[in-house]
């Protein structure tokens, strides 16, 4: 079983990419599982008569409101429902393979709410693949609305303004600002790797700036790719080159 967190600001590209990973897997021989942390919000939304396409703002406030009662009574309490479930997948996996192997598809649980700290760390427990996305220049549709403010935003947008050292958790960091069709091009040529289908070079690849922008679709910064051209061509000169023009100017007053 492969487990992928997704997280980022709302409105970012999360679900988005949640799909991009589900649709390869569909051709690509494996069974994709969407099992995010407020699952069990949605399911209660849902019986309550709230949805997302009806009305939006009840819809999100209501989900905010039951979230965060619930996590202030037991800060794990979705952590732990969210655990019930993928348990549930891993024993069904389990079972296909051991009696009927000839039917197996590896699971792949694609988690696209990853919004707290403590998700974090029980996605370590199942050696999740953790990515955060960055709207980049990109402006967030309502990016100054208030529902924005709730505590459930507040760790993905520390990470975009450079404030918490959190960004450091997740493996890849990539950019969603530019327009669907590049970020799917973008995405689909990295699936492969996130899912551990093919070797993945991210860690022995070039940490150059051109290097990095492209491993996380972005455009790279000018300033910082001729800084390092500068470092690197300095690397390459000579231990005693600025003593060269010095030394030359010696021999030539020097008449023996």
């Amino acid at each position: 079983m492969i487990v992928i967190m997704i997280a980022g600001q709302a409105r970012v590209g999360k679900t988005t990419l949640s799909n991009f990973i589900a649709e390869y897997c569909v051709h690509n021989n494996l069974t994709p599982k969407i099992i995010p942390f407020a699952l069990s919000i949605k399911k209660q939304a849902a019986i309550e008569g709230y949805t997302k396409h009806s009305n939006q703002e009840a819809y999100r406030d209501f989900c905010q409101h039951l979230g965060q009662g619930m996590r202030d009574a037991n800060p794990d309490h979705w952590v732990n429902e969210w655990e019930k479930s993928v348990k549930a997948v891993y024993e069904e996996e389990v079972k296909l393979l051991n009696e009927q192997p000839e039917f197996y598809k590896e699971r792949v649980v694609i988690v696209d709410d990853c919004r707290y700290v403590n998700e974090l760390e029980i996605g370590k427990k199942y050696k999740a693949i953790d990515i955060f996305i960055s709207a980049g220049t990109r402006k967030l549709e309502e990016h100054d609305a208030e529902w924005r403010k709730h505590r459930s935003e507040e760790l993905a947008y520390s990470i975009d303004r450079q404030r918490s050292k959190v960004i450091d958790r997740f493996y890849y960091h990539i950019y969603n600002e530019e327009t669907i069709e590049h970020f799917k091009k973008f995405c689909t040529r990295q699936i492969p790797t996130w899912l551990g289908l093919v070797a993945d070079n991210n860690k022995a690849n070039c940490n150059c700036e051109l290097c990095r922008a492209d491993r996380e679709n972005r455009s790279p910064n000018n300033n910082t790719v001729l800084e390092e051209t500068l470092d690197y061509l300095m690397d390459k000169l000579p231990e005693n080159w600025f003593n060269l023009g010095k030394k030359e100017d010696k021999d030539d007053k020097d008449p023996n």
